[in-house]
């Protein structure tokens, strides 16, 4: 483990990260087992900070491109792919449901969680918005189709706006089947399918053709899904950032105060990243 130059101003936290192999065609055999599992790195623990921390395991080196120089243009928006998590992400569900609130007519909110509501949305709203100038922006979630609209338009309502022009899918509705039974092999198969919608199959096979794909959640199901959606693809670059699991709605506003803090230097980075952010 080694520490890497900060990302951003002397404000933004150290990241450290830990080197495996990088990119490489990928053998007859290793394109036979790209259906399993890869292996997952654990994250380095990062020491909690009131202003929060980031940490990153097994990042890797940008492969050079052709002529042996590494590419070191920022990343068009044409090239990068953002996709979000909902639940614990931007919308803070499990400090909701601890609230004792839900989404029918019978629970209410508030003026206090109203307020602390509006504070998280108006955090979230600023990292959609970087993404959405960044590149093409898809929310995904486990939970079934509607859930983000229906949670959205209840508990944050200021955030709609934010949402305007990017595709909410739900991978369990979409991809749940008898060959695809676990949380994982849904968010993997919209994962692998959003990815070569965005590029189109020409690009997405291209070796000449830079990709980069970035996806904020709380859940490893997102870093395996990532991982496995794009460990084959030529000329990708993927970073994940691991969100807290079940954050308190202090948490969630620390997380995308960060993420926005150093957000540039995350998505032009020429090179693969694997980050978690911890927030007290």
């Amino acid at each position: 483990v080694v520490d890497a130059p900060k990302l951003g101003s002397d404000a933004m936290p150290q990241l450290r990260r830990s080197f495996s192999p990088s990119r490489a065609q990928p053998s007859a055999a290793a394109a036979a087992a790209a259906a399993a599992p890869p292996d997952v790195a654990p994250h380095v623990p990062a020491a909690n900070a009131a202003a929060g921390s980031c940490c990153a395991a097994a990042p890797t080196p940008a492969a050079p491109a052709q002529g042996g120089e590494a590419p070191t243009a920022a990343f068009e928006a044409k090239e990068t792919v953002l996709i979000f998590d909902w639940d614990d992400t931007v919308m803070p569900s499990s400090w909701i449901q601890e609230q004792g609130l839900r989404l029918d007519d019978g629970s209410s909110l508030s003026d206090w969680h109203r307020e602390q509501l509006d504070v998280a949305a108006v955090a979230a709203a600023e990292t959609l918005r970087l993404a959405k100038q960044r590149g093409t922006v898809v929310l995904v979630t486990n939970a079934e189709r509607g859930w983000i609209e229906l949670s959205c338009q209840k508990f944050m309502p200021i955030l709609i706006p934010a949402l305007e022009s990017v595709k909410v899918l739900s991978a369990r509705t979409t991809y749940e089947n008898a060959q695809h039974m676990t949380p994982v092999d849904w968010k993997l198969c919209a994962f692998a399918n959003e990815i070569a919608r965005i590029y189109g199959l020409a690009n997405l096979t291209a070796p000449t053709r830079r990709k980069n794909v970035v996806s904020l959640g709380d859940s490893v199901h997102e870093r395996e899904a990532l991982l496995r959606a794009t460990h084959l693809l030529p000329n990708c670059r993927s970073k994940s950032l691991k969100f807290t699991e079940r954050p308190d709605i202090s948490q969630i506003c620390k997380q995308h105060t960060l993420v926005t803090t150093c957000f540039d230097k995350i998505v032009h980075h020429d090179g693969n990243l694997d980050l978690c952010i911890k927030c007290t």
